[in-house]
């Protein structure tokens, strides 16, 4: 066989070979076919979905509506969850008893720490946290101090609506407030900036809220503070009427009424009347 024909055969078992790899990998899995059909889902619908996980994720066991009662019951549970954890690695029947002396303290407090706003001033009307409450709409809170954090909880008409959580960026392992501000926000992907809260020359704070339809997340920067702020959005809507007492003034029957019908359920109002 001459020189030129051999390379010619060489030539036409490699596309013969090239043609079977290629046949080869044409072949797909029924997974592989329906994956190929499914649409791509939207980026904007998995990043809405993103952001509502997150904010479920922060919330944990939390929910809108709950008790004082409730939220201590929490809050508790949560107490000695971390306290039965630690007091099992301590061998030492002193330093056992040590922490649960601990853990109970914790408790005691827990209840100390409830306030409620009913027109008398504190010192917290002067705080930074002034404008998140006001007198005579049966609103109160409970602070919760940690190593990491100052948690407030509000309740309006006896049932919780916010928690807002001061954060120092030692607390995220963040060099500055703008880099802490960074570290929570990153999680919750793009939001809108925040406008509604102010400091003193009525300037809007830093920051960056969220909502999944039923919470409304901000991140923003206090001085050298950061603040994660979550509040029920149903509650934030009706605002002007559960702070009547702030309001101009309407009939106190239609007020009542008004409020009754933003707060109860459908089952408690059928109750009630």
């Amino acid at each position: 066989m001459k020189r030129t024909e051999v390379v010619l055969a060489l030539i036409l078992i490699a596309a013969s070979s090239s043609r079977a790899a290629a046949q080869e990998n044409m072949e797909f899995t029924l997974d592989e076919v329906d994956a190929a059909d499914a649409p791509p889902e939207p980026k904007s619908v998995a990043k809405a979905a993103d952001t509502a996980k997150e904010i479920q994720g922060v919330l944990g066991a939390v929910r809108w509506g709950m008790s004082k009662a409730d939220l201590l019951n929490l809050l508790k549970s949560q107490i000695r969850a971390e306290f039965e954890q630690r007091i099992k690695v301590e061998r030492d029947i002193m330093r056992q008893d040590a922490l649960y002396q601990q853990a109970n303290e914790h408790y005691r407090r827990l209840s100390e720490n409830f306030i409620s706003f009913d027109g008398q001033k504190t010192g917290w009307d002067v705080s930074p946290i002034g404008s998140e409450f006001t007198h005579g709409n049966r609103e109160a809170m409970l602070t919760v101090t940690s190593k990491n954090s100052r948690d407030i909880y509000f309740f309006i008409q006896g049932k919780l609506w916010k928690w807002y959580r001061e954060l120092t960026p030692e607390a995220v392992s963040a060099a500055d407030p703008d880099e802490a501000l960074l570290v929570i926000s990153e999680p919750f992907g793009r939001g809108k900036p925040q406008t509604e809260r102010v400091n003193d020359a009525n300037v809007a704070y830093d920051g960056t809220t969220w909502s999944d339809g039923t919470t409304r997340v901000t991140a923003m920067r206090r001085g050298s503070d950061v603040c994660l702020i979550l509040e029920e959005v149903r509650t934030l809507e009706h605002l002007a009427v559960l702070r009547h007492a702030v309001q101009p003034k309407a009939a106190k029957p239609r007020a009542a009424a008004a409020i009754d019908a933003i707060l109860l359920s459908g089952a408690e109002l059928e109750a009630r009347h």
